[in-house]
């Protein structure tokens, strides 16, 4: 074999011959240092494929993560699709005072407490909490809220001049008073909403006054049952 390479490649076999006599030579005189040669490669080589790997992970870790964002992203806006449909479908409930009975004697009036749904679905009261009080006290905030057990009434979608009554009627006497509350209502959706007023009611007009923030105020949701 060794012959017919020098035959072949010339003065190139001649150089591979000593080369590969040289190395025998040492690896069979000096076997330490051959296998510390070899373990080094092997320690190399190893380095190499560990890096590798390392390579490899970080690649599927980053598809991970960038999967899983996906997946959170996806999940969130079915999220807030969900809660766009919810909020486009559900009840609307709004306490109001589209009627009243003024008295025989001119100087008080009955008010009565109705709902108005501006929703497309179904709501059903589950209580109403109201006061009846002065200005001054109102200002004040000596409030206590009677509660009325809605019985799971269902108020329909509806439109003003058609609203639900609730039987609760407030008597106003010589004085303007401040009505104030809130009612506590479920959606078809199973969701439970809280949805407060604050009106002034006279004793002597048809008309009520919503005051500022008559809808929006949270402190008109607060509990102060007696």
């Amino acid at each position: 074999m060794l012959f017919r390479l020098l035959e072949t490649y010339g003065w190139l076999g001649t150089i591979l011959l000593d080369w590969f006599t040289r190395f025998w030579g040492w690896a069979t005189h000096d076997a330490s240092g051959f296998f510390t040669m070899l373990l080094t490669g092997i320690a190399v080589f190893q380095l190499g494929l560990f890096y590798r790997q390392l390579s490899l992970m970080r690649g599927s870790l980053a598809e991970a993560k960038s999967a899983t964002l996906a997946a959170t992203e996806a999940a969130t806006a079915a999220k807030l699709n969900a809660e766009a449909v919810i909020n486009a479908e559900r009840a609307y409930l709004w306490p109001g005072f589209p009627t009243c009975s003024p008295q025989p004697d001119g100087n008080s009036v009955l008010w009565h407490i109705s709902l108005l749904n501006t929703g497309r679905t179904p709501g059903t009261v589950k209580s109403i909490h109201y006061a009846l009080l002065t200005e001054p006290d109102f200002n004040k905030g000596l409030l206590t809220h009677t509660k009325y057990d809605g019985m799971h009434d269902v108020v329909l979608p509806n439109t003003p001049g058609s609203e639900r009554g609730t039987g609760i009627s407030q008597l106003v006497v010589g004085e303007p008073k401040i009505s104030c509350g809130y009612v506590v209502y479920s959606d078809i959706f199973g969701n439970t909403h809280k949805q407060g007023w604050k009106h002034r009611l006279h004793h002597d007009s048809r008309e009520s006054e919503p005051l500022p923030g008559c809808y929006s105020d949270p402190s008109l949701t607060k509990t102060t049952d007696a």
